[in-house]
């Protein structure tokens, strides 16, 4: 090919690119691609119409190293292949001198000639391209293509070298194998052979590995897998695949990519149109390989900071490999078949802590596969519990916590790790509790920060259940029941038939008189309302509804009731009597209150409605005397009447009456002397306020100043009888 037709070609390709013709359709921009130059064919033999015909479509699979080099020297693969019209590769090692020429040495198989045919078997081919892109060695045209010194097979290990000795490039190649060799030398134009930030500088030349294979029509399958290696690694460079028509220049696909070589032994993928690679810092693989991908990635949940990457192991061209993983999905080649692992637990995992995998970490590369792998934060965690008060029947509890991101059931008990920052609960009874005994929880949830342990307590409690119904009506509020619950107080109002747990061993005790009661009206039990959680205990209460029912006497001093105050069943009919003190007098009764009586009847009959108050009064008496020689005469609140001389009577009345008492001699001959009890002795009419029993008592004796007339009249009766005697005793007969 002349110089002209790879200008062409190469602006074809740019114009193109630039149009969007790749060979498929998109809308994304051109990539700006210009292909390596074509290794030239060989003008091969003279011949008419060939079979198979001439080859023009130029595939090339390949990559440019970004770093100078002073030699450099591959070993490839030496793979017989062929495609459906008998032509074969050429694996190729291009170095670009620092001066702009490009060497170029090879080993191919069945590589066609211009004309059509091939050379059969293993060659060694070789080229070298001045700066203008012409082809100076070697310099008949074409491309260069000689025969081994010895035999070639396929899947011989054979070197590939271009190197600067005595002002020359010697291209050589070597089977390790067999030991056939072959060399060819042209002048050196530079010193050393230069990297690339491009696929190819604007010849189409650049520093590194090419398969390179002619097709008579466009082609897009895969090929064989061919392996370059080296000892010395590279850091980066970028992988490209082309094909063109050689007659045309028509550019049928051109693509690139990237690659930087961080972790040395991972290998990484191109693919374009069917055309597939793989490079890794030593190795450059065309073709399908034999291997597994597979494409791995991690990522920790939990936090943490102590833990390292885990380790893939696995088995690459009958090597052991390792590498480390990193969060993004990385693609590792592994050979088809051999086993590949990952570290279930990351590196800085301890005996109490540790980044763990639930995952499968393992297994046989025997198709590509991809997977995630999740590491959990967890630490080593102890649940334990006790138990208070004892009892027995029952079982361990369990505990509700989180392994791996998922809510797990757990019996309690030493060495499970959970996860950091997860919470956990334990079983809020344990096991063997039933209706009328159970050991509670009493402790709390609690989260894992950190290695450790937790002890929650149990309480061994008894059922106590009440059932409680009113006699009487009304509507008191429900009953409370006092007990200890959980080492603590509890009071709480009683729903009928309800369980209510108190403490194994504690006092209970249930009200006795229901809320809502007064001093007056009250619902009451006599049933035993206390007693100890040794059991499980069933009470069914009946509370009565009972009003007050109060007798009171007044005067006090009077006398009394037969009760005080006494609780009375609402409905009932009780019978209050009363006993009068000694000078008093029972009075009558006075009422208030549904059912109550008032009257005069010496005992009070009731029907309880509402609360009762029972007044019984009493009268105290007035005992009223007259002497033998006169009367008394009384009046009280309209009433009056006489007590006869020489008689008494007592006379009742309410306390505090006023009566005029009047004493009354039975002749002149008789005065008024006074009485024995009273204010005034000597006012034989007095006014006296009945406060209590009192006795007044009229006393009369002979009027003195009546019985002194008497007698002088009859002195001087007498004395004039004694005169009227004497004279007559003078006076003569």
């Amino acid at each position: 090919m002349t110089r002209a037709h790879v200008c062409l070609l190469t602006l074809v390709a740019l114009l193109m690119v630039a149009a969007g013709s790749l060979g498929t359709a998109s809308a994304s921009p051109p990539v700006q691609w210009a292909h390596a130059a074509p290794t030239h064919l060989p003008l091969g033999p003279a011949v008419g119409q060939s079979t198979p015909p001439p080859a023009v479509y130029d595939e090339q699979i390949g990559i440019t190293y970004g770093q100078d080099f002073a030699s450099i020297a591959y070993n490839v693969t030496a793979v017989a292949q062929v495609d459906s019209d008998g032509y074969g590769p050429a694996y190729l090692l291009n170095g670009l001198t620092d001066s702009g020429y490009w060497y170029q040495v090879g080993v191919s198989y069945d590589w066609p000639y211009s004309n059509g045919g091939f050379q059969p078997g293993f060659a060694m081919n070789f080229e070298v391209f001045d700066t203008a892109q012409n082809s100076v060695f070697p310099a008949g045209g074409g491309g260069g293509l000689d025969n081994f010194t010895g035999p070639v097979a396929s899947g011989d290990n054979v070197l590939l070298s271009l190197s600067f000795s005595g002002g020359n490039v010697v291209m050589s190649v070597r089977d390790w194998n067999t030991g056939t060799t072959g060399r060819e030398v042209y002048a050196a134009h530079g010193s050393r052979f230069v990297g690339l930030s491009a696929a190819s500088d604007s010849n189409g030349y650049f520093t590194g590995l090419m398969t390179e294979w002619y097709h008579v029509n466009a082609y897009y399958g895969s090929q064989a897998e061919v392996t370059y290696s080296a000892k010395s690694p590279v850091g980066s460079g970028i992988m490209w695949a082309d094909e063109f028509n050689a007659n045309t220049m028509a550019l049928v696909f051109g693509n690139t990519q990237s690659v930087t070589f961080s972790s040395p032994n991972q290998l990484q993928s191109f693919s374009s149109n069917g055309a597939t690679s793989y490079a890794d810092s030593y190795r450059f693989i065309t073709g399908a390989l034999n291997t597994a991908a597979l494409t791995l990635s991690f990522n920790v949940v939990g936090g943490g900071s102590s833990y390292a990457p885990p380790v893939l192991s696995y088995t690459l061209d009958g090597a052991a490999q390792t590498a480390t993983l990193t969060q993004s999905p990385t693609t590792y080649y592994a050979d088809k078949g051999s086993p590949w692992q990952v570290s279930s637990s990351l590196p800085g995992s301890s005996a109490s802590e540790r980044w763990q995998t639930s995952q499968q970490a393992s297994g046989t590369a025997d198709a590509a596969a991809q997977l995630g792998l999740t590491y959990y934060h967890q630490y080593l965690y102890s649940f334990g519990y006790s138990v208070d008060d004892g009892g027995s029947g029952y079982a361990p509890p369990s505990v509700q916590t989180v392994q791996f991101g998922a809510s797990v059931s757990l019996a309690s008990g030493a060495g499970y790790w959970v996860d950091a920052g997860s919470s956990y609960s334990y079983s809020s009874t344990l096991p063997g509790s039933s209706a009328s005994e159970r050991w509670v929880l009493l402790g709390s949830s609690g989260s894992v920060t950190g290695p450790g342990a937790a002890t929650l307590v149990y309480q061994h409690q008894y059922a106590v259940t009440v059932l409680y119904s009113v006699v009487g009506g009304g509507t008191p509020a429900a009953p409370a029941l006092n007990g200890t619950q959980g080492g603590h107080p509890l009071t709480t109002p009683i729903s009928n038939s309800t369980s209510y747990f108190l403490d194994a061993g504690t006092q209970w005790s249930v009200s006795s008189v229901l809320p809502g009661s007064t001093t007056q009206e009250r619902w009451t039990t006599s049933q035993t309302t206390s007693g100890t959680a040794s059991a499980s205990t069933g009470l069914s209460m009946v509370y009565r509804h009972q009003y007050s029912l109060t007798a009171r006497a007044t005067p006090e001093a009077g006398g009394s009731a037969g009760i005080t105050t006494v609780w009375a069943d609402a409905g009932s009919t009780l019978q209050v009597t009363q006993t009068a003190n000694q000078g008093w007098q029972f009075g009558g009764w006075n009422g208030t209150g549904t059912g109550s009586y008032s009257g005069g009847s010496a005992a009070a009959t009731v029907t309880v409605g509402s609360p009762i108050v029972e007044t019984v009064s009493f009268n105290p008496g007035l005992q009223l005397s007259a002497g033998s020689d006169g009367a008394v005469s009384y009046s009280y609140a309209g009433t009056s009447g006489t007590v006869p001389a020489g008689t008494s009577t007592t006379i009742y009345a309410p306390a505090g009456t006023r009566f005029v008492l009047q004493a009354n001699p039975s002749s002149l001959l008789y005065a008024f002397a006074g009485w024995a009890q009273g204010a005034n002795r000597t006012s034989a009419q007095v006014s006296v306020t009945l406060d209590a029993p009192t006795a007044m008592q009229a006393s009369f004796a002979l009027n003195g100043t009546v019985v002194a007339g008497a007698g002088a009249a009859v002195a001087a009766v007498v004395a004039a009888s004694a005169y009227a005697i004497r004279r007559r005793r003078r006076a003569p007969l």
